[in-house]
C-alpha cells in the first residue's frame, strides 16, 4: 500500500441559535450550558440531511463540551444515520490550535485525507480562520443565510490551510475537496 504523509480535511459545523440568544437571562458564559433553540435543532437537522445526501461519512467525529455544540452533534449525526460517537474536546472550543495539533499527532497515515466532523463555535472558528488567512475576521468571506454552516480546514504537507468559512451544508458537494 503506499501511504502518503497525513493529511486532514477537518469541517467544522457551526451553529449561532442558541437559547440564550432568545432568552438574555441564559448567558454564553464559559461554562456554555446554554442548548439550541427549536430554530437551531431544526438547522441541525437540515444540516445531517444535507450531509446525508452529499454521502459524507466522518472518519472521526468531536464536539466541544458545550451544550449547544454537543446538541448540534447529536441532532446532525442522527439526521445523517451516523454511529459514529462524538468525542468530547474542549480545544475545540477554547484553544483551536491545540485541538488542530492534536488531530496531526492522532491521524493516521493513509491513501486519502482523513475525514474528521468537528462541532464548534463560530467565534472560534472565525479566529481561526482569521489566523491562517491573515486578515481580519470581519473580512472572511462567509455565507451568513444559515446560522447552521460549515467550515473546511486542511493540512498537507505540514501545513493547515482555510478552505471555507461559514458555508451551508447545501453547498457541500461544491467545496468539498477530493
Amino acid at each position: 500500500m503506499n501511504e502518503v504523509p497525513t493529511s486532514i480535511h477537518l469541517y467544522v459545523v457551526q451553529s449561532d441559535e442558541l437559547l440564550g440568544d432568545s432568552y438574555p437571562a441564559i448567558s454564553g458564559d464559559a461554562s456554555n450550558k446554554a442548548g439550541l433553540t427549536a430554530v437551531g435543532i431544526q438547522q441541525a437537522k437540515a444540516l445531517g440531511g444535507d450531509l446525508k445526501e452529499a454521502q459524507f461519512e466522518p472518519d472521526v467525529v468531536y464536539t466541544s463540551r458545550d451544550e449547544r455544540a454537543r446538541q448540534m452533534g447529536f441532532y446532525t449525526l442522527r439526521a445523517v444515520k451516523c454511529d459514529s460517537q462524538p468525542i468530547l474536546d474542549n480545544d475545540l472550543q477554547e484553544d483551536m490550535p491545540s485541538f488542530l495539533s492534536t488531530l496531526v499527532s492522532k491521524a493516521p497515515i493513509r491513501r486519502r485525507p482523513e475525514v474528521v466532523l468537528g462541532f464548534g463555535h463560530g467565534l472560534a472558528t472565525r479566529a481561526l480562520a482569521s489566523h491562517l488567512l491573515r486578515r481580519g475576521a470581519e473580512k472572511l468571506p462567509e455565507d451568513t443565510t444559515s446560522p447552521a454552516s460549515l467550515s473546511l480546514f486542511t493540512y498537507q504537507g505540514g501545513e493547515w490551510r482555510c478552505e471555507y468559512v461559514g458555508q451551508r451544508a447545501a453547498a457541500f458537494n461544491r467545496f468539498s475537496i477530493e
